[in-house]
């Protein structure tokens, strides 16, 4: 157990870094996507691997003092591009 799961009750350590990778970190991104982002995401999005995108796309932007979470991208793949049919 991770201490911040011990602080919070009914939560495991695995949900509390989760919900931190993907919602409270303060470098998470979640302004409007670029251009530029939009073409990475079409161009590796098929593959599926979300984290190593994300780390693309860090490469990407070096100055950049923040990031966009990997369920972001794959969020923003699936609502954008993967059709179900």
């Amino acid at each position: 157990m991770s201490k911040v799961s011990l602080e919070v009750p009914g939560k495991s350590s695995k949900q509390c870094y989760d919900r931190w990778i993907n919602h409270v970190d303060p470098s998470l991104d979640k302004s409007p996507w670029t251009n530029k982002e939009i073409s990475i995401i079409k161009q590796h999005g098929k593959d599926g691997k979300w984290v190593q995108l994300s780390k693309t796309l860090q490469e990407q932007f070096p100055n950049k003092t923040t990031h966009r979470a990997p369920n972001d991208l794959k969020n923003y793949w699936y609502s954008n591009f993967e059709k179900v049919s």
